[in-house]
């Protein structure tokens, strides 16, 4: 019995190997997305695109996903600068 898990585990990391090596760098995409927000380098537009790619990527562009990050922008309220819903005044915090 153990040896038939341990197959499918061995199977099951080398089928997803590629996918998984890939991770630290879909990780670091995000946090560079989320870095660029904090510190204000690049317009508002921009930052929005970028976040929702990394975001997708990080996730999976699942029909859900999709359309929580095209209700997602970087903007201001008053005079806070950073993530929030499309269509109303709130920041996330």
């Amino acid at each position: 019995m153990t040896s038939a898990i341990s197959f499918e585990a061995r199977q099951w990391s080398t089928d997803v190997g590629a996918e998984m090596s890939d991770v630290p760098d879909i990780r670091t995409q995000l946090l560079e997305a989320l870095n660029r927000i904090a510190e204000g380098r690049d317009n508002a537009e921009t930052l929005t695109k970028n976040l929702r790619k990394a975001l997708l990527d990080f996730a999976s562009e699942t029909p859900d996903n999709v359309n929580c990050t095209e209700r997602t922008e970087v903007g201001s309220v008053g005079t806070g600068v950073g993530l929030k819903l499309q269509v109303r005044k709130l920041l996330f915090s």
